[in-house]
């Protein structure tokens, strides 16, 4: 089998594309992509028409794809431009007594990594598959000690995701063979963050450190209830939340730097995995506030709330001095990174948008549920 070449260094922003959950291996959510800066307008929409319950979700682009999971069992690849749909792969699994749904997706070079979960089940076993991107085939699957809800992370060569029953794993990218697996007894449904020497994963309520090389434990702290958000890595500061809580820790020795608590006095105060560009944090809470706190300092510069009844489960995204993020049955919103203020918002009154939005070559992508939609 050839050898897959690395395209996507671990960088603070891709400039080429979202190949993968939250952009980067870093986690920044932040891209120097094009983005749409004035109120855009649908470009297209795919319609699988897989019923209700039974959409597609969690999407990346690269390559001139858009590749989306959909929770009959199949892996959708879409062109960017017209929304046409390229191949579909159908998993191999057994789902007599179970359904499988999809990780992020991540690109490399001409494979796209995709990982298997049961929704609403994590006791089953499944796999990592390695997909090509041009004929939608099958390079290769690995079975995994439970499933996978976070983006497979390649780096060097390996991939590196944790598993629902609390497995880190370590696997050769290019066969799928396993380098080394470890567990802490813990379980894991978000998307590790990378940087040289460092994997940093979090679980339902500790952010964890392992040596990339040998697996090894460099230290763990409690955070709080946040299972499903994302670490990230600035230089040498790990960002994470916790429950109404924004933490920053010392990459290396895991001491903490600082900590910022919202002002929601509410059950809704959830947050959801932040995003870093311009020297700030930036996070939404399921009370659809989204805020921007000074990463050196902790310190708040900004925030911007949605009045409904309504929460977010969109994750926030960055780019051309804008953040995006989406609430259920409300709409897209893109606020200025810098002040605060509204800069267009895009309707979406019967959508629910509970996943992060992918930005590439100027277009918005997004799914409600059972559509994907391309803003321009």
């Amino acid at each position: 089998m050839a050898q897959i070449e690395p395209r996507y260094p671990n960088t603070i922003g891709s400039n080429e594309s979202w190949p993968m959950q939250r952009g980067n291996n870093s986690n920044s959510g932040y891209t120097e992509n094009n983005s749409p800066k004035t109120k855009p307008s649908e470009k297209w929409v795919f319609k699988p028409g897989l019923g209700p319950g039974f959409g597609v979700h969690r999407l990346a682009a690269a390559n001139g794809i858009v590749v989306s999971g959909s929770l009959d069992g199949n892996v959708i690849a879409l062109d960017m431009s017209s929304g046409k749909q390229r191949w579909f792969y159908k998993i191999e699994e057994d789902t007599n007594q179970n359904y499988s749904t999809f990780s992020y997706p991540t690109f490399l070079g001409s494979t796209v990594f995709i990982g298997t979960f049961d929704h609403g089940n994590d006791s089953f076993d499944k796999y990592l598959y390695a997909i090509d991107i041009v004929s939608g085939q099958k390079k290769w699957k690995s079975q995994i000690i439970g499933g996978v809800e976070g983006s497979p992370k390649v780096h060097d060569g390996n991939i590196y995701f944790g598993s629902t029953k609390g497995y880190l794993y370590s696997i050769n990218a290019a066969n799928g063979q396993e380098n080394w697996k470890v567990t802490v007894g813990d379980k894991f449904f978000s998307s590790v963050a990378i940087n040289l020497d460092n994997i940093i994963i979090r679980s339902k309520n500790y952010v964890y450190s392992f040596n990339i090389s040998t697996g090894v434990k460099n230290w763990s702290k409690y955070i709080g209830y946040s299972p499903f958000s994302c670490p990230v890595i600035n230089n040498n500061t790990v960002l994470v939340v916790g429950f109404k809580s924004l933490y920053a820790f010392d990459i290396n020795s895991g001491a903490e730097k600082w900590s910022f608590q919202t002002d929601n006095n509410n059950s809704f105060s959830y947050i959801n995995s932040p995003a870093v560009a311009y020297g700030t944090v930036y996070f939404v809470d399921l009370s659809n506030t989204l805020y921007a706190v000074d990463i050196n300092t902790g310190v708040r510069k900004w925030k911007f709330a949605v009045q409904n009844n309504n929460v977010s489960g969109s994750e926030p995204v960055v780019a051309n001095g804008l953040v995006y993020f989406g609430v259920d049955y409300e709409g897209v919103f893109a606020i200025d990174a810098y002040t605060g203020t509204e800069k267009w918002k895009f309707e979406a009154n019967n959508c629910l948008i509970d996943d992060e939005f992918v930005i590439s070559n100027g277009i918005l992508y997004f799914n409600d549920g059972e559509n994907i939609k391309a803003l321009k």
